[in-house]
């Protein structure tokens, strides 16, 4: 995914698989994390293992950082599309006829009809 980034800076019309891509993306940091946590506990309860370090989750969280700041300038340039669109279909579906409204022309016999009219 983040060697998807440096093509989607310059053509967007793989952003759909990206998008595809990187809407995993939390649940793979979250497993990721509970990955390198399991190690280090394995790790520190072994005498004669290396050291826990967590110096992995730090380059991980460092893509994933930049993978999903990308993954939200995407979104929200198609939500911004989204509602460009709409707004412009909106506005052309909202005209209205001109009403025609009938007036009263003072005859107290024609008032019950021009009163029902509203």
């Amino acid at each position: 995914m983040h060697d998807m980034i440096k093509t989607l800076n310059k053509d967007l019309s793989n952003s759909d698989i990206f998008m595809a891509n990187a809407s995993t993306l939390d649940s793979l940091h979250n497993n990721f994390v509970s990955t390198i946590d399991e190690r280090n506990e394995l790790l520190a309860s072994n005498p004669d293992a290396a050291e826990p370090t967590y110096d992995n989750l730090l380059a991980f969280e460092e893509l994933y950082c930049i993978v999903r700041h990308k993954y939200e300038e995407i979104l929200s340039q198609k939500n911004l599309q989204k509602t460009k669109y709409s707004h412009t279909a909106t506005r052309q579906t909202q005209k209205l006829p001109p009403l025609e409204l009938k007036s009263f022309d003072g005859e107290p016999e024609n008032w019950p009809i021009f009163y029902e009219t509203f």
